[in-house]
């Protein structure tokens, strides 16, 4: 027969295992559910500071004016990292068009497309580039602010995300980053919703996320977590069984 500090031994010990299991288990739960995703940015300041290299570019080496369908862009110091921005449907007459004075707080030049209504198309990314960011709006045909399309919609490897400036009538309020810490970003594309509407971008920031553990090693450590803890706490409690059946 069990006496009563037995059996309260043997109530405590099997809750032990169960809350380190239990713990293990959460390990792998929230590694599982923190699996790579595109991470979404309102504040330049909060998406400079994940990265690791970067390469600015605020488009002061363009000439004003007219462009051709694609213009290339290389840069960035240890790291270099390229992209494109095209026209994908463009001819001849189209392209872009570089606004030598862009709206208050955008620096250097802004880019806009020739046409519209367009999709301001940036691809061909070196591997290497894991994030990206700038400033995404609306101009007229004079390259005046337009601050009546809310929210802004930009899509990132094939995905839209949407969001809403502070202050529509403030360029420098229309920042908008995204980052992955899997794979690379492959496209970005930022569409007009109408002909009075010229899709535009100033002040655009390339660059690799900073290092982060992997989240295959979190979920690899996890259940193997599960399997040392579980296993240990039932032949722990098989032990103490034992024990207090043998006494």
């Amino acid at each position: 027969m069990q006496t009563r500090i037995e059996q309260k031994r043997w109530s405590r010990m099997v809750r032990v295992s169960r809350q380190c299991c239990l713990v293990a288990l959460i390990v792998v739960d929230v590694a599982i559910s923190g699996q790579a995703a595109i991470v979404t940015y309102t504040d330049p300041s909060l998406f400079a500071g994940s990265l690791q290299d970067s390469y600015a570019n605020n488009f002061s080496a363009l000439s004003g004016g007219a462009t051709g369908l694609t213009l290339s862009f290389s840069g960035g110091s240890p790291t270099t990292f390229s992209y494109q921005l095209t026209d994908p449907v463009g001819t001849d007459l189209d392209g872009f068009y570089v606004q030598n004075t862009p709206p208050t707080g955008i620096t250097g030049k802004a880019v806009q497309t020739y046409s519209t209504p367009r999709t301001l198309t940036i691809d061909s990314f070196s591997a290497n580039v894991t994030a990206i960011g700038g400033y995404f709006f609306f101009t007229d045909a004079a390259g005046a602010l337009k601050s009546d399309v809310s929210p802004i919609t930009v899509s990132v490897n094939g995905t839209a995300y949407s969001f809403t400036p502070s202050n529509p009538s403030d360029a420098t309020k229309y920042f908008f980053g995204f980052t992955t810490d899997a794979g690379s970003i492959t496209s970005l594309a930022f569409s007009s919703p109408d002909s009075s509407h010229y899709s535009t971008v100033g002040d655009l920031t390339v660059g690799s996320l900073a290092a982060v553990p992997e989240a295959g090693g979190w979920v690899a450590g996890g259940f193997l977590g599960v399997f040392v803890v579980g296993r240990s706490g039932f032949i722990f409690l098989r032990r103490c069984r034992q024990a207090t059946w043998q006494q």
